[in-house]
């Protein structure tokens, strides 16, 4: 009873942190011709109650996909067409077709607020109550929730700068959570919603692909296919019913264009500046200019497969629920360290099911979620979100640094001073104006060298030591 009233208490904090964010500015607020991607959202809601389904992800003359073209999966197209129906029944001019670009009034900007909140009270949180409840004891849970709910960067990223990351990784907890209950096929089922809102997902897929395949064949061959056939029926089903309507009303074309939204290999290696392998050598080897799009795209493919076999091995090898963990912050880092067409937000996928160690690795996990907020910094300073930056930060350090150990205390701090004195050149330094974005590939390499740094310590972790299953 003690419990459930600490985690009535978890909650409620944490939704009055979301709605405190909420009150600064979100992305391009007020900042033609593009606005930022909260327009993005709220364009989407446009599109999808104003055109047919059909239409949706072509380019026509009342769908300009240059304009914020919807390049998310179906499920995104969906719910978008839900929550833009209510806001045209409460405000028709907010999803005026083409005369609504930019709309932002205080009412709609209320209404846009509190559709994340609502998918955060409705998918994440009860998501990461049931992962919590399922894998840690009674008195473990409320800790273990909090650090589920309480991470800086997902929080600026959804309440402040704008965007339902919560929609995606809320399946991803719940999928996680059917594994520790094994029950593969609904977990596999969350997994493919997860997806289908947002096919960066696809940093987990290998996760879950060995670990479903290698508990498969746990018992005889011939019971391990069936196993997998059945998985395979489960997959293909929940793919079919979501991705139906667009074949049956665009045919094959129709299906076409939506992969080719999805998967737009024309936007380059990596967009502004981000903390992985790519940006950071980017100074001193100009790949764009080296290699053609097609070729980067082939070495980056090459180098995110390499680094995602030592996890792929271990988790096949040794099925565990811990091991999967590990395997999927592993491979989701490998993907954002090493892949094509990688976004700065894109760290919020590895950091997720890290926060799941954190019980059992406190001093990994708080500096994993540190450094991801402070790679975000260019991205939330153009944003106006300076204030809530630093304050949820200095609020996330005071909940966590108690938790470590004095060694680890040492690291965490000095990792900060870094962080801090990078903070101080941007503020009060003069930028040379012949390197326009020194401080920002400063910072960005900072954070790529923790990132990587994280990545060989969970391969290590995995290969090397004695697994404690907790």
């Amino acid at each position: 009873e003690k419990a459930g009233v600490t985690i009535g208490i978890v909650v409620l904090v944490n939704l009055l942190l979301r709605q405190c964010t909420g009150l600064w500015p979100h992305s391009g607020q007020g900042i033609p011709p593009m606005f930022g991607d909260y327009e993005a959202q709220r364009h989407w809601m446009e599109i999808t109650t104003q055109l047919p389904l059909k239409d949706w992800y072509h380019n026509t003359t009342d769908n300009d996909l240059l304009y914020w073209g919807l390049d998310y999966p179906p499920l995104t197209a969906y719910i978008s067409w839900v929550a833009g129906r209510i806001a045209e029944a409460f405000d028709p001019a907010s999803m005026a077709l083409l005369t609504s670009r930019g709309y932002d009034t205080p009412s709609s900007k209320l209404f846009m607020r509190l559709t994340v909140i609502f998918s955060d009270i409705v998918v994440y949180i009860p998501a990461a109550y049931l992962l919590v409840k399922t894998f840690r004891q009674s008195k473990n849970q409320p800790i273990a929730l909090w650090n589920l709910l309480f991470i800086p960067s997902l929080i600026l990223i959804d309440h402040g700068h704008f965007q339902y990351n919560n929609l995606s990784l809320g399946p991803t907890l719940l999928a996680i959570a059917l594994i520790f209950q094994d029950r593969p096929y609904l977990a596999s089922i969350a997994f493919v919603l997860a997806l289908n809102y947002k096919q960066m997902c696809l940093y987990y897929s290998v996760a879950f692909f060995v670990y479903l395949l290698s508990n498969a064949f746990k018992d005889t061959f011939s019971r391990g296919i069936i196993n997998v056939v059945k998985l395979g029926v489960v997959v293909i089903v929940t793919f079919g019913l979501i991705w139906a309507p667009f074949g049956v009303y665009g045919g094959v074309d129709g299906i076409k264009q939506l992969l080719i939204r999805l998967f737009p290999v024309g936007r380059g290696v990596f967009e502004d500046k981000v903390a992985n392998l790519w940006c950071s050598i980017s100074p001193f080897i100009k790949l764009k200019l080296i290699f053609p799009q097609e070729t980067m795209a082939l070495i980056c493919l090459v180098t995110t497969v390499v680094s995602l076999l030592p996890s792929c091995y271990q988790c096949f090898k040794r099925p565990t629920k811990l091991n999967f963990v590990y395997t999927l912050v592993i491979q989701a880092l490998g993907f954002y360290l090493f892949s094509f067409q990688v976004h700065e937000k894109s760290i919020l996928l590895p950091l997720i099911p890290a926060t799941i160690l954190f019980t059992d690795h406190p001093e990994f996990v708080s500096l994993f979620s540190v450094v991801s907020t402070f790679s975000m910094y260019p991205l939330l300073l153009k944003d106006g979100l300076l204030i809530p930056y630093f304050a949820l930060m200095l609020l996330y350090l005071a909940t966590t640094l108690p938790s470590l150990s004095p060694r680890g205390l040492q690291l965490q701090l000095l990792s900060i001073s870094g962080m801090g004195l990078i903070h101080l050149v941007t503020a009060f330094a003069p930028l040379p104006p012949k390197l326009p974005h020194l401080y920002t590939l400063l910072l960005t390499t900072y954070s790529f060298g923790h990132f990587f740094a994280f990545y060989a310590y969970l391969n290590y972790l995995q290969w090397f030591k004695k697994e404690k299953q907790t």
